[in-house]
């Protein structure tokens, strides 16, 4: 019996693709740090930063650590300074990237809700690979408030990333229950695809569909899969 429900959010509540929205995110930051610095190694740092957390291994630092432990590194810049651009660039500029999400709809608030209603946990499980306000920013855009949510994981909260299964077990682990208890739901076949290495199910999401190719995470497939509406609408008769 599920206790915990998990959404992705970029390509699964939010209507969006992922690369096309890389693209605007980096090219953003290249046009607000230009004063501060190189703009295409600032980015360049920003990915391998990134890369840095995705392939962490140590639970004791926290991701927001690793990537500013690397940053700090190769960067000739004070920590008050990027946490000063980072501040500006997330509050102001951000916000921006509003225009490159697709057509928004009631779906995901109204499910988040039915199941809330229901009594079910709700973990916003985008990859931690952002600050805390980036992703509100993101969720604010389908109308979706924190305080709907029993767990957001972000840069500050997390010490893995996906596709770590570590991710996964982290999560069941704050919260207090069996990773067999939770259902994630993504749109990712190497990301998401991999809960189910530590025991979740996973209903993988078509709309806006990343298909790392079959069988990239070993021989995985999800329990279920199709369309956001079609999720909702299987969710609501079942649970």
């Amino acid at each position: 019996m599920y206790k915990v429900i998990l959404f992705d959010l970029d390509g699964t509540l939010l209507p969006v693709d992922t690369n096309m929205f890389l693209h605007q995110y980096l090219k953003l930051i290249k046009e607000n740090v230009k004063e501060l610095y190189n703009p295409d190694l600032f980015v360049n740092h920003v990915l391998e930063g990134s890369k840095y957390m995705i392939k962490n291994k140590e639970s004791e630092k926290s991701n927001e650590e690793v990537f500013f432990d690397y940053f700090l590194e190769v960067v000739d810049l004070s920590k008050n300074e990027l946490n000063s651009f980072f501040e500006y660039f997330y509050d102001k500029e951000f916000p921006k990237l509003e225009t490159y999400i697709g057509q928004t709809n009631d779906i995901p608030l109204e499910i988040i809700k039915y199941l809330r209603k229901k009594g079910y946990q709700i973990v916003i499980a985008t990859n931690p690979v952002f600050p805390r306000k980036a992703i509100e920013h993101r969720l604010s855009w389908i109308n979706i408030s924190p305080d709907e949510c029993d767990l957001i994981t972000s840069y500050e909260n997390m010490h893995h990333a996906k596709p770590n299964p570590k991710y996964y077990s982290e999560i069941s682990s704050k919260l207090n229950v069996r990773q067999e208890n939770c259902l994630m739901i993504g749109n990712d076949t190497k990301e998401d695809l991999v809960a189910k290495k530590v025991g979740m199910e996973v209903f993988l999401v078509t709309d806006y569909l990343i298909d790392q190719g079959e069988g990239y995470i070993e021989e995985l497939s999800p329990d279920q899969k199709g369309t956001l509406n079609e999720m909702s609408n299987l969710l609501k008769q079942n649970l």
